[in-house]
């Protein structure tokens, strides 16, 4: 009797969607993809965001991030899914940009990535301990 190979899409926390088959055999991936993390930090009194850029390969490499013709981040690919986060200035609104990467000596390729405006949190800590003699 034969195998029967149907496609399956997981969806995990709602950030990242991996497309796998039944036999557990991985989907490769020819181009990256963006995804806005609901992530919103301080640093130098200035408010920072994050993009996650996730791609798929089969042989080892080199990628690089570029955006306004600055170098975002250069890195090194292995084998299976790679999972790379991008730092940009914090947006109030919807904003519009291009991300190009270039995969080893491939020509660059350019994606367009709008970066959503986190959510502002501040979460304060209350020392608390609690001792249960007897």
């Amino acid at each position: 009797m034969g195998k029967i190979c149907l496609p399956l899409m997981l969806i995990v926390t709602g950030l990242i969607v991996t497309s796998i088959n039944i036999n557990c055999q991985s989907a490769s991936s020819s181009k990256v993809e963006f995804l806005n993390a609901p992530v919103l930090f301080k640093e130098g009194g200035k408010y920072y965001q994050q993009v996650i850029a996730s791609y798929r390969t089969g042989t080892p490499g080199t990628i690089v991030f570029s955006s306004g013709g600055k170098e975002l981040l250069k890195a090194a690919l292995v084998k299976g899914t790679n999972r790379h986060l991008l730092t940009f200035p914090a947006v109030t609104k919807p904003r519009r940009i291009t991300i190009t990467t270039q995969i080893d000596n491939n020509p660059p390729e350019k994606y367009p990535v709008t970066l959503i405006p986190p959510k502002k949190w501040e979460v304060d800590f209350v020392q608390h301990s609690h001792t249960d003699i007897g």
